[in-house]
Formats: structure tokens, C-alpha cells, sequence
């Protein structure tokens, strides 16, 4: 599966695209096979073979005639030694790991498959994700590491209007707004799924996130986590029909949100904690 990156760096976001929601080769949704074959059993040792009959004596010569002696009796006749045993049977190999039936969408999910720490594979959570009846995108995951976080988007609706990000930006709980690079995604469909690396220091403990035009003015998804104040963004969110006003991800002590049902509601969200093989490294490049 090729994966094109494309990093903005006067602006300070990354983005990377993989091939294929729920993975078109199954690289990210594979669950790895299991055991060799076993080892075959060790042959049978042979009996020993029968130990040989002792010779007879010879007979004593006749008195007084001078009588030929008797003939020595013959040797007894060796044992058959015992037939080997039948090598054991080999064990049977493992079995072949599985791949996600691919979807032919886009595809955030980068690592193992999303089955990371005590998540749940996000793929088949994210298949249940529902807009607002005029929305086409959403925040279906948020990753966090450290200070940076992972955003990922999915598309939604009925199909005939895919979602354009040109003219977009990101923006965080501090006002930080970061411009998408320009052709980033251009027709976004339904199912498909990309991301961006959003290197500016984000709180894990509480924060939001929305996608609007470039001038802020309109809002086209948004997710909010923690408890913070009443913010212009959630205000324009809850406006526009795409979040529920005063509604948080109870994220705690966890460092992933998923979609997995209402992307309006914070009760659409999951939350769990991966091992931080699908999230961005230090620097902030794509993990």
C-alpha cells in the first residue's frame, strides 16, 4: 500500500494519507499468525537381539573297544532383535494471521491495526459514526502524545457531496488555527478516513477541536473533551448542529477518544488507551 506525506512545515502540520479505510491490504488491521509447527517425535529404539544357545558337550568315548566319542551339540540360534519405533507425528503449524476486508477508502489507521493497549479495533467502531443531516466530515479519532495530538477525519452523509478540505483549517482549544497543506484531500466520500499531526501543545486533559473554513466563520466538525468554559467554537458548533452545547469526552487518564456513534454527542465517543504505535513521535512527523 503506498502512503504519500505531506508536511507544511511554516505552518507546523503534518499530514499523511494512507491507501484505504479498514486497510486495502489488510497492513493495518492484521492480526499476525500464531506457533510453528511442532516437532516431529523421536523414533523407537530397536530391540536387542536374543543371546546365542550354548554348544552342547561332546560325548565320551566308548571303554574298551576304543568307541568314537559322541558329536558336540549344535550352538543355540540368536534372538531377532525388536522392531524400531514409528517416529512421532509432527505438530501442526500456526495459523495465518487475517486481514480487515478492505473498503476501498481512505485510511488513517497506521501500526497494528488499531487493536493497541485496551482499544478497540476502530475500524469496525467507526462504521456506526453518524453525522448531522447536513454534515459530509467528521473527528472520528483523537490521539495523544504528549503535547501533540493525531486528528483523524472521516467522511459521512449520503454520498453526493464529498468533502473538500481546500479553505480549511484546524483549530484548538487556544485559538491555534493551522491551514491544511494546499490538495490535501479534495473529495473526502463517505467511509474514507485521513489525519493530521497537529504538532501545537495540546492538553490532554481537556481541550477541543474544529474544523472550520479559513476565516473561523463556519464550523464543519468539532469535538470537545474534558470540562473548559463555554468557547466561541463550541458555541458555534452547537449553532450549526454539530455538537451538543455543554457536552464533554470524560477522556481521564486515557490518551485516545474514538468515534462509535453520534458525532454530535459526546456520548458518540469512546475512550481507551493505546500503546502509541499509531500515534506521531516526538517530533510530530507521521508514527
Amino acid at each position: 500500500m503506498s502512503r504519500t506525506a505531506r508536511c507544511l512545515f511554516a505552518l507546523g502540520l503534518c499530514a499523511s494519507l494512507a491507501a484505504a479505510c479498514g486497510d486495502d491490504d489488510g497492513d493495518d488491521n492484521n492480526t499476525g499468525g500464531t506457533g510453528g509447527g511442532g516437532a516431529g517425535g523421536t523414533a523407537g529404539t530397536a530391540g536387542r537381539g536374543g543371546t546365542g544357545g550354548t554348544a552342547g558337550t561332546a560325548g565320551r568315548g566308548g571303554t574298551g573297544g576304543g568307541g568314537a566319542g559322541g558329536t558336540a551339540g549344535s550352538a543355540g540360534t540368536a534372538g531377532t532383535g525388536g522392531t524400531a519405533g514409528a517416529a512421532g507425528t509432527a505438530g501442526t503449524g500456526g495459523t495465518a494471521g487475517s486481514g480487515d476486508e478492505p473498503d476501498g477508502g481512505l485510511d488513517a489507521a497506521v501500526g497494528d491495526s488499531g487493536l493497541n493497549g485496551n482499544c478497540p479495533n476502530f475500524a469496525e467502531e467507526a462504521q456506526d459514526i453518524l453525522g448531522s443531516n447536513n454534515q459530509t466530515v467528521v473527528i472520528s479519532r483523537v490521539e495523544f502524545s504528549g503535547t501533540e495530538a493525531r486528528v483523524t477525519f472521516r467522511g459521512v452523509g449520503d454520498g453526493t457531496d464529498p468533502f473538500d478540505f481546500a479553505f480549511t483549517q484546524l483549530c484548538s482549544a487556544d485559538d491555534t488555527c493551522v491551514a491544511f497543506p494546499e490538495g490535501f484531500e479534495d473529495a473526502l466520500g463517505v467511509g474514507e478516513e485521513v489525519f493530521v499531526d497537529f504538532p501545537d501543545p495540546v492538553d490532554a486533559a481537556s481541550g477541543e477541536f474544529a474544523l472550520t473554513n479559513d476565516d473561523a466563520t463556519f464550523i464543519f466538525a468539532y469535538i470537545a473533551w474534558g470540562e473548559e468554559p463555554t468557547s466561541d467554537l463550541e458555541t458555534d458548533a452547537s449553532t450549526g448542529g454539530f455538537w451538543t452545547a455543554g457536552e464533554f469526552v470524560d477522556l481521564g487518564a486515557s490518551n485516545t477518544i474514538y468515534g462509535s456513534g453520534d458525532a454530535t454527542s459526546a456520548a458518540g465517543y469512546g475512550f481507551c488507551t493505546g500503546d502509541g504505535d499509531t500515534l506521531p513521535d516526538d517530533e510530530g512527523d507521521a508514527g
